[in-house]
């Protein structure tokens, strides 16, 4: 039983791509670190990766907000997210670690 990992991290990722990452159902791990993902495409990308356990999210151009912070809570494997805490409100922040360390 492998973990899958994908690691695109400081790559040219499209929406189209991440959108194709949609389609590994498997997928436990992804660091999109350093791409211009968006807010949408990493909503649709959680919404088809139900066994995603692992997310880096470090200097990216995602605009965080309290919906995709409650959509990163309401993932059901979700145990990891790495992401620049300066871009979330210290509320959402500390929300988003409260319930990944209660996992």
């Amino acid at each position: 039983n492998h973990t899958i990992e994908i690691d695109l991290s400081g790559s040219a990722t499209s929406a189209q791509a991440i959108e194709k990452l949609g389609k590994l159902s498997q997928l436990e791990w992804i660091d999109l670190s350093g791409t211009q993902v968006s807010s949408a495409s990493l909503s649709g990308l959680l919404y088809k990766t139900p066994k995603l356990r692992k997310l880096q999210l470090n200097d990216t151009s995602i605009n965080w907000n309290a919906s995709l912070v409650d959509e990163l809570l309401n993932h059901p494997e979700l145990k990891t997210v790495e992401a620049p805490e300066s871009q979330l409100s210290s509320e959402d922040w500390a929300r988003l670690q409260a319930a990944l360390q209660s996992r």
